[in-house]
Order: structure tokens, then sequence, then C-alpha cells
């Protein structure tokens, strides 16, 4: 199966800091509703949404927690769950265009805030699994 990663720079508009992050992209109906389904192991992914609404997430069948950061098509951010544990529900009440699912934790390590902008989105480049 072939994966696509990116690599993403968010920048934090308090500090200025930019912190960095690769992901496997999901930006067909399959890859999407997999997720992080079933994975042994947790990998950012981000997903590629057709446009921008509102994108409900569930973690049944995710045997880990991640922090899910949903971004308009602006690349600022405009929700942050932190921590997501198995067998939740996230309904969020912003509309995006993206949606990062980071390692637990990401968020508070990196002081991720609503209004950060994601500034880069680098070429996808393939990737054979």
């Amino acid at each position: 199966m072939e994966s696509k990663k990116i690599k993403l720079s968010i920048k934090n508009i308090q500090t200025n800091d930019i912190i960095e992050l690769e992901a496997e992209v999901c930006n067909n109906t399959f890859s999407r509703a997999r997720g992080l389904m079933f994975r042994k192991r947790h990998v950012n992914l981000f997903f590629v949404f057709d446009e921008e609404k509102i994108y409900p997430i569930h973690s049944y069948f995710v045997f880990f927690e991640f922090d899910a950061i949903y971004i308009q098509s602006n690349g600022r951010i405009v929700e942050i769950y932190k921590n997501v544990k198995p067998n939740s529900f996230i309904n969020p009440k912003e509309k995006a265009n993206y949606l990062l699912e980071a390692y637990s934790g990401f968020s508070e390590k990196n002081n991720i805030n609503i209004g950060d902008v994601v500034e880069t989105i680098t070429k996808q480049e393939n990737k054979n699994e």
C-alpha cells in the first residue's frame, strides 16, 4: 500500500516558534474512514477534506490517546482536543478543512493554541509500505 507523507510547519503566534511535524495524508474516503483504527502504534495523520465544514470523529478501535487539531483553509487552528482517549466521540463546533491527529501530548509539549497557524504544508512525497 502506498501512503503519502507531508511535512507541516506550525507557527505559534504568541512566541513565533515554528514546530515541524511529519504526517501521513488522509485524502480519500478509505484513508479518512480508517484513520488511526486498528493501528498498533501511533502515526501522525493529516486529513484533507473537500470542503470547510464540521467533521466529527471517533476513536473506536484506536488503542492509544492522541491530540486532534482542527485547521481552517487559511491555516488557522480553530479547535484542539488534547489526549483523546480510545472509544471517544468528538463533535467539533468550528468548521475546518483539515484535521491533524498528532501524538498525545503534542499540543501541550509544543504550546500549540487555538489561533496558531499552519504556515507550510510541504509537497507530498510517496512512501511504499
